[in-house]
């Protein structure tokens, strides 16, 4: 079993909202792990995000990587997950920050059903239940430039292929472009990182 400084589950990170957290992760097992920081919106810096292949690369064993957590608006207990590469796949998912405007809990009806949404406060939420042979009517709001991995946490639905991403590129200002890549990160060979490296993000701030 992998452990985090020799313990299970790992220590408690405590800060502040507002904070910026550095985590040195040190690669001392035997196979390419990242760490997921689930909840955190780490705006503007999806460098440090953790997700295999959607914004991160591996950490091969023997090396290791400084994860900056900025840490904006969120409160409460958030946790982090190892993520490792299994034949070339991942085995452990990501978020995206929703808004739940509605839900039921039979067939979606598309005359009435709208009518009962939220649209006023709706709760923002990292993860949402949706009901058994039911629905979810979710808002995103394209606010934070990355790649967001948005998927079932059932395995193997996962593998059925509900999944899929959504790609926020780059705004017209600073305030709204991703941050530059940090000097030293993992080998992006096979990385949906190159993305933000291609003409599909227009205006993205490295070349």
């Amino acid at each position: 079993m992998m452990t985090v400084n020799d313990s299970f589950p790992g220590p408690v990170i405590r800060v502040h909202k507002g904070d910026t957290a550095y985590v040195n992760v040190h690669n001392q097992g035997d196979f390419s792990v990242t760490i997921h920081w689930h909840g955190v919106k780490q705006p503007r810096n999806p460098w440090s995000d953790g997700r295999v292949y959607i914004t991160h690369c591996l950490i091969e064993p023997g090396t290791n990587f400084m994860y900056e957590i900025i840490f904006s608006q969120e409160a409460g207990t958030l946790w982090n997950q190892r993520s490792r590469c299994v034949r070339g796949s991942p085995d452990a998912y990501a978020r995206v920050c929703l808004l739940c405007g509605g839900s039921g809990d039979r067939h979606f009806d598309n005359e009435t059903d709208p009518k009962g949404y939220n649209l006023i406060d709706p709760p923002e939420l990292n993860t949402i239940s949706v009901p058994k042979k039911g629905w979810v009517a979710i808002g995103f709001r394209a606010n934070n430039p990355r790649v967001w991995l948005w998927h079932c946490h059932f395995d193997r639905h996962y593998s059925w292929g509900m999944n899929t991403v959504l790609i926020v590129k780059n705004g017209g200002t600073p305030e709204t472009n991703a941050r530059y890549p940090p000097p030293k990160m993992p080998p992006r060979a096979t990385s949906a990182l190159q993305l933000w490296e291609a003409d599909e993000f227009s205006g993205a701030p490295f070349s």
